[in-house]
């Protein structure tokens, strides 16, 4: 329509939480218990409330069944109820949901070699520290006919003291979440999307909320990791991980905007008289199938500045971090083929992100900065072919900054405290958002520039910049 929408969102929540553990019987027993009391209202497109009540009970133990050659044998049991009540009010039409969930949980440690130092004659055993993890867990929803369950088993290997092999395989089938289920219907923040059909983009109210539908989803996956450090006064060290999941009936929101995806769920999709995109269901359904694998690592390290721990002591963490998507398909329902996401089908999934961080210090002064990266992506018009009105997002990169500066050091502060802990005075901070004001940028697939992707048009903010004074008690 063109006219500008006004949406006016107030909410109130309130939470408390408890904990206790004791010793009972040889086991170490904890018991949690945490809720909330929310109550949102909604003005303007339209008029809504919801309220809502969550409580969990939580229950953790853990002891030694058996010393075995390699070491203990150890059991953790834990269980997990909660209660779920939502209650909305779209006009004059009441919703009223509720759930009960009651969870358990099971795993065993088995250690299964010792790593010992070898006898003089160079004999002995080298095999290092093996072992194995084995769980299960039993969901269901009180009261329903949902069930879930899973297994899971684990091998560690620790050829020697600072080199580690770690793999892992599970399979779940699980309930959705309360939140996925019982949140009420309402509009989400605006957000500019490209629409393929008029070839322009657009600013639309996104619906957002649960689906009391969702089937519960059955997803397999598997991982395998070494890492290795610390080594040398850098206090060097690093990682490599290898991460497959394949899932049935995942629980997602729809993929991005194409028309082969409005043809599929035209409910899903609200235009105007003149055509033009107006708002889009975002709740969440359940996809057929979708499958990824990727590969990860990491470096970590300390530049030594001092070798005399103190609170006025200077040091630097710094930290890289990279994450390469392999693979990435999608199958929604059998009506649609299958997606490949990393090529643009429902895509706009860089193959490639890395990320790196310095953490430090030096006296009262106090340093952080990050500064993450991601590849180009692309998002096909049409599926299984690049072409001339494809979206074609260009690689992004960002940098965060922030500064602070303690006035009031605590000069008896415990130096076995983590660092953050030990300025407990005054402190003023300034922390910039987007230090270099960079905003997404896009083109079309025959090199036009891409409508809705100028300076302001995803990022109206950009650089953001705050100075706070506070003081921990």
């Amino acid at each position: 329509t063109g006219q500008t929408l006004g949406k006016r969102q107030e909410s109130r929540t309130v939470t408390a939480a408890g904990a206790l553990g004791e010793q009972a019987m040889g086991w170490s027993v904890r018991l949690g218990l945490d809720g909330n009391l929310s109550d949102a209202r909604q003005d303007g497109v339209t008029e809504s409330r919801s309220r809502g009540l969550y409580a969990n009970a939580n229950f953790g133990a853990d002891r030694t069944l058996t010393d075995l050659p390699a070491g203990s044998l150890r059991a953790n049991l834990s269980s997990r109820f909660s209660y779920a009540q939502a209650v909305s009010d779209v006009g004059l039409v009441q919703t009223r949901l509720s759930t009960q969930d009651l969870d358990l949980n099971g795993h065993f440690v088995i250690p299964l070699s010792r790593r010992r130092p070898l006898r003089e004659n160079g004999a002995g055993m080298a095999w290092g520290d093996i072992s194995a993890t084995l769980g299960g867990r039993v969901r269901g929803l009180v009261g329903s006919s949902t069930r879930g369950e899973g297994m899971n088993a684990g091998l560690n290997w620790s050829p020697v003291r600072q080199l580690r092999f770690n793999a892992q395989w599970s399979m779940s089938t699980d309930g959705p979440a309360d939140q996925q289920r019982l949140a009420p219907a309402s509009y989400g923040p605006p957000v500019v999307v490209f629409d393929f059909i008029t070839g322009d983009s657009v600013e639309i109210l996104p619906i957002v909320g649960g689906n009391p539908d969702l089937r519960p989803p059955t997803s397999h996956r598997f991982s395998a990791s070494i890492s290795a450090g610390p080594y040398t006064s850098w206090q060097m060290s690093g990682s490599l991980n290898f991460a497959r999941a394949r899932s049935i009936d995942g629980i997602s929101s729809l993929p991005a905007l194409t028309p082969e995806l409005e043809a599929a769920f035209p409910d899903r999709f609200t235009r105007g008289a003149d055509g033009r995109l107006v708002s889009i269901d975002q709740r969440p359904i359940n996809l057929d199938s979708d499958s990824s694998e990727s590969l990860s690592s990491s470096l970590n390290f300390n530049v030594p500045f001092s070798r005399t721990p103190s609170a006025d002591a200077a040091y630097l963490q710094l930290g890289v971090n990279h994450s390469w998507q392999l693979k990435n398909r999608l199958t929604i329902n059998q009506g649609l083929p299958g997606m490949d996401r990393l090529a643009g089908d429902g895509g706009g999934v860089s193959r490639h992100q890395a990320s790196l961080s310095a953490d430090g210090r030096y006296r009262k002064w106090g340093f952080n900065a990050a500064a993450n990266w991601r590849s180009a992506s692309h998002i096909r018009r049409d599926s299984g072919r690049d072409g001339p009105d494809d979206l074609k997002l260009d690689d992004f990169a960002t940098v965060d900054l922030r500064l602070s500066y303690a006035f009031e050091p605590n000069a008896s502060a415990d130096q076995s405290a983590p660092r953050s802990r030990r300025y407990d005075g005054v402190r003023l901070e300034l922390a910039i958002t987007n230090l270099f004001d960079t905003r997404p940028h896009a083109t079309l697939g025959d090199g036009r520039p891409a409508p809705g992707y100028g300076r302001d048009d995803q990022d109206p903010v950009g650089r953001v910049a705050q100075l706070t004074l506070s003081r921990r008690f």
